[in-house]
């Protein structure tokens, strides 16, 4: 049965309960595992969706990122359980109005990265006039922070249903992406040592983080959004990944970086890393989001890679789609590889 088939026909029993199915990962490296990453305009679909919206969902989506304070709503959980809720590593969000951050901004100032005058540093993303949206949050500490941090990430499960994991941003195993209200990087004095922090620690701190998240919550999904050109012979790096069960790669093998070759920014180095995350037995998202233009022709150059690469594990993702608006090459099953990837 075709898709719009399988829509004429759940349309006729439109008075079917929203029931929540559990789909698994396809272990045939040829089927094509879809994420989905959720938006203000997918509200439409997911605020008071119909049985054959549910339905569609459940066949077509193998995960689903989204917000844990809007998928709580209306006990959507209940027919959409493979969720994942998005939490940023170490941001602190820095609008007064945040009823969750704004206490730790107040209470907790020592949770927030200074530099050697004093001044706080943040995450650097949406900087402008002198100031960011979310403090750099201080990750030495175990019990400070970061134990905050596990703490809430922990009431995304004690919830029932709860969610199938989290979608954790920003996990930067460099301190470039620490700035200055404008966005310049500046190097955070190190609180343990009290002299400016090193690469080197950074790596440490943010890999110690990650593997007392996965301590704290044992058979949780864990996604780790972060940046695959740094050294993977770093150990802190290849500690990192083996905390995760994915790695996202935010904008797959469209984005306009990539380079032919063999090169630093080659897709070939790219395909590499995948491989080598691969050794650990985790998987990874060709993510789309802030791609090239969705076009049909880059969608079906992200499943071409996809399907290179895939052990059955990996997915791969296109912020556009929508229950009304999907296309064929997500339903693409090939079954199982014939061999592994060549040159």
């Amino acid at each position: 049965m075709n898709r719009f088939s399988l829509l004429l026909a759940l349309a006729v029993t439109s008075s079917l309960p929203l029931m929540a199915t559990t789909p698994t990962l396809a272990l045939a490296e040829g089927h094509v595992n879809f994420l989905k990453r959720t938006g203000p305009s997918d509200d439409v679909y997911t605020t008071n969706p119909s049985p054959s919206t549910v339905s569609f969902m459940n066949s077509y989506w193998t995960r689903l990122i989204t917000f844990s304070g809007y998928w709580d709503q209306g006990n959507k959980l209940s027919w959409y359980a493979n969720a994942w809720s998005y939490l940023d590593s170490y941001a602190i969000y820095t609008n007064p109005a945040n009823t969750l951050y704004a206490p730790l901004v107040t209470g907790h100032p020592d949770w927030i990265l200074h530099d050697a005058n004093g001044n706080p540093l943040y995450v650097n993303y949406d900087c402008s006039n002198g100031t960011c949206s979310q403090y750099a949050a201080n990750l030495t500490d175990p019990a400070g922070f970061r134990a905050w941090w596990i703490s809430q990430a922990q009431t995304l499960f004690s919830q029932a249903p709860p969610f199938r994991g989290i979608f954790i941003d920003d996990v930067n195993l460099d301190l470039s992406r620490v700035s200055d209200g404008y966005g310049n990087p500046v190097t955070p004095v190190d609180p343990t040592t009290g002299t400016l922090m090193t690469n080197a620690a950074w790596r440490q701190y943010f890999a110690d983080f990650m593997t007392q998240v996965r301590a704290a919550l044992p058979g949780v999904e864990l996604v780790h959004n972060s940046i695959w050109f740094w050294d993977w012979s770093d150990p802190a790096i290849q500690r990192q990944i083996q905390q995760a069960d994915w790695i996202n790669l935010e904008r797959g093998v469209n984005d306009g970086g990539l380079t032919g070759g063999t090169g630093a920014w080659s897709l070939y180095r790219l395909l590499s890393f995948i491989d080598f995350v691969h050794s650990y037995g985790k998987g990874v998202v060709l993510d789309a989001e802030s791609a090239l233009p969705f076009t049909d022709l880059a969608r079906e150059y992200s499943v071409a890679c996809y399907l290179l690469i895939s052990t059955g594990k990996d997915m791969v993702g296109d912020n556009t789609q929508t229950p009304s608006t999907w296309w064929g090459g997500f339903d693409t099953d090939l079954g199982s590889a014939l061999g592994a990837r060549y040159v």
